[in-house]
């Protein structure tokens, strides 16, 4: 069964200063670089802002209900920029935040994850 993931909560939280306090930083922009091509503008928009509270992104430009090409060209240049920057030690690495111990992101598993999404939109009449 697909699995349907309440994201704009746990995305506000990753930009939350005593969680990135409780566990780093730097682990998540490879998240939110991915999140940046979501198909869910809301998504596209936290994603983003957090991703701006991260050491080296700050002025990060993005268009979150811009073009689906720039926001694919958004998403790849997040995940360079964290490599370029990632050449410090991480404070998180391991199978729970998808980074090995020679800080390597696991975009493999990532994919698992997001293909077992349920993506279909949702209406809600008002």
């Amino acid at each position: 069964m697909p699995l349907a993931y309440p994201v704009i909560k746990p995305i506000r939280c990753v930009g939350w200063v005593p969680a990135h306090d409780a566990s780093g930083r730097q682990w998540q922009a490879p998240f939110l670089a991915e999140l940046l091509a979501d198909p869910y503008a809301a998504v596209r928009f936290n994603a983003h802002r957090s991703l701006r509270q991260l050491p080296g992104f700050s002025n990060f430009a993005y268009d979150y209900v811009g073009m689906l090409a720039a926001r694919e060209q958004a998403r790849k240049q997040a995940r360079k920029q964290w490599e370029e920057l990632s050449a410090m030690p991480l404070e998180q690495t391991g199978r729970h935040v998808l980074i090995t111990s020679d800080d390597r992101f696991q975009q493999d598993r990532l994919t698992h994850i997001i293909r077992q999404r349920d993506d279909r939109p949702i209406r809600i009449a008002e």
